[in-house]
């Protein structure tokens, strides 16, 4: 897991800006199977922290078919 760079995100058009707000990205790479990967995702979503999904890529590993290589791209929200 590594922190991104302040980013400029752009937000649907239903979505407003948060005032005062910067901008962060974080990478993750891991190795999980599918049902882990949920699970996670589902911590994100119920968890305190404003944390959204950005991009998600999973590639299958040959050697293992039950785990897949996964990058993942969160972003959040830090008030300045």
């Amino acid at each position: 897991m590594k922190p991104g760079k302040e980013a400029q995100v752009s937000l649907p058009a239903s979505g407003s800006a948060i005032p005062d707000a910067s901008t962060f990205l974080i990478s993750i790479e891991l190795s999980s199977d599918y049902h882990s990967l949920g699970r996670f995702i589902n911590e994100l979503e119920n968890s305190d922290v404003l944390l959204a999904v950005l991009s998600l890529k999973m590639i299958s590993q040959p050697l293992n078919y039950f785990k897949q290589r996964v990058n993942l791209v969160l972003v959040t929200y830090v008030k300045k």
